[in-house]
């Protein structure tokens, strides 16, 4: 029987992190950014707000709290970058606010308004196709293609438009709206930008027309749509126009044929664009009274009055498409306004989603003051990467995993530890070559010279579930280092 024994583990392993150095001027600063870019984000419903600014915001953002010196300095910056999304918004000194005014939210000019608010479950961050079940919508204004009800149908089969490419198409449906009371008044097609409006229960031929791209091969339009919503579709065609005339490309019926060709699917949608997640709505005149930081107040209205053309009021200032950012991807994490503000979206993402707040209980202030101090000072991705894992430990998710594109993989030893009376002890060897060095119920004493204790107390801190997850984590992760260079 072997002999019971003590081991030290040698483990290539990244040094623990210590404290950034932002001052209190900094984090005043960024925790105030940080607060106005959520509540902006996620929940201002102008038509200014769009998704694909947030991230460059972050880091401009980020990047010019750095350097503000004082209050009313910081308050014409935060102006600055978030009247051009958010034109209805207030930033003042507490001791200057104003009262909320929903008169000046109402249009000066006559029309036919409808009231823009947002719902959510979850966060749909992305395209709106891949963040299922998670969903985020504006009220009465067309949701994006890929809501959670659609299901994809094919229309055609596919076109061969190798030999067509630069030359207009013009695609045709036939449609016919089959309404029962309290259906749907109202239903759109989309297909991108372009939308139609289903008003008859008549057949009625729309068209949709474009160019074929430069580098398209084959073609196939498809229907994404809920089976719910009463409508028809029949006779779709698909014609090329080349100057006088038209005609029908050639229709490959079993795409086996031309399996190498490069696929563009044109998907149109069917929508109720006055789709709810939830029955009970925002109403005209609710706002949100913060404020963000001691002495400095932030009021929003949470719901706006719009059109087919605009909410109102309208930004004065044109949105910054932030499209001069320009980061190399290897070295990115060496630039500290990125990791800044890359812990801003991700505070505020969990901050307004995590669905068990009440339960973790944590300081949500103060928690970003502590991981942006860190994330200040970790200037590689090992680093950087660690931050966010703590980040993420004082939500107790064992869900949450963390990667980061470019890193260097972490390697196991071939055996498995548990721990036994306040000890850690090898419980399988796994490798045969290892058998004759290492055997069950010996004790690991040391990790990388540093007693094992230590090292757990370390994993400990950035790790994320229930104790008893963070156990099976921590004895992985005992045994887990960077590969040794021969």
């Amino acid at each position: 029987m072997p002999i019971k024994k003590s081991l030290t583990l040698f483990l290539l392993l990244s040094p623990v992190l210590v404290l950034g150095q932002l001052s209190n001027r900094q984090i005043r600063n960024l925790t105030a950014f940080s607060k106005i870019y959520g509540y902006v984000q996620y929940f201002h419903p102008s038509d200014e707000n769009k998704l694909e600014i947030w991230e460059g915001v972050a880091i401009n953002g980020s990047k010019a709290m750095l350097k503000v010196s004082n209050d009313d300095e910081l308050i014409g910056e935060l102006r600055k970058i978030f009247l051009p999304i958010a034109p209805s918004i207030k930033i003042t000194l507490t001791d200057q606010k104003e009262s909320f005014d929903i008169n000046k939210l109402k249009p000066n000019i006559p029309g036919s308004y409808k009231e823009i608010s947002w719902q959510h479950l979850g966060f749909n961050l992305y395209s709106g196709i891949l963040e299922r079940p998670y969903k985020s919508i504006r009220l009465n204004r067309t949701p994006l293609v890929g809501n959670d009800r659609n299901i994809q149908m094919p229309l055609t089969g596919t076109y061969d438009v190798s030999g067509y490419r630069g030359l207009k198409y013009d695609f045709s449906l036939t449609t016919r709206v089959n309404k029962k009371d309290g259906e749907p008044a109202e239903l759109k097609i989309v297909n991108g930008k372009d939308s139609i409006e289903l008003k008859t229960n008549l057949p009625e031929i729309h068209h949709f027309t474009g160019t074929i791209n430069s580098s398209a091969e084959l073609i196939a339009f498809e229907l994404a749509t809920d089976p719910n919503i009463p409508v028809s579709i029949d006779k779709p065609v698909f014609k090329i126009i080349d100057g006088d005339r038209s005609f029908s490309p050639h229709e490959i019926l079993n795409t086996t044929q031309k399996t190498t060709a490069k696929l563009t699917k044109i998907t149109f949608e069917i929508i109720d664009p006055n789709y709810a997640l939830y029955s009970q709505k925002l109403k005209f005149g609710e706002y949100l009274d913060k404020e963000i930081v001691k002495g400095i107040s932030f009021v929003m209205p949470l719901v706006l009055l719009g059109n087919k053309s605009s909410t109102f009021p309208i930004a004065t200032n044109k949105v910054n498409d932030h499209t001069d950012l320009n980061y190399n991807k290897i070295s990115a994490f060496e630039q500290e306004e990125l990791r800044i503000a890359d812990v801003i979206m991700l505070w505020n993402i969990l901050r307004h989603s995590f669905p068990y707040m009440d339960d973790v209980k944590i300081d949500q202030e103060r928690l970003l003051a502590e991981i942006l101090q860190e994330a200040s000072l970790a200037k590689t991705h090992t680093t950087y990467i660690k931050v966010i894992e703590r980040m993420c430990s004082f939500y107790n998710d064992a869900h949450t995993f963390i990667s980061i594109m470019g890193m260097e993989p972490y390697y196991t030893l071939p055996i498995s530890l548990i721990r036994a009376d306040h000890k850690i002890v090898v419980k399988e060897v796994s490798d045969k070559r290892l058998m004759d060095s290492i055997f069950p119920g010996d004790i690991i004493v040391k990790v990388n010279g540093i007693p094992v204790g230590k090292r757990v107390d370390t994993l400990i801190q950035y790790a994320s579930g229930s104790k008893q997850k963070k156990i099976c984590l921590y004895l992985t992760g005992c045994s887990m280092g960077k590969k040794m260079k021969k």
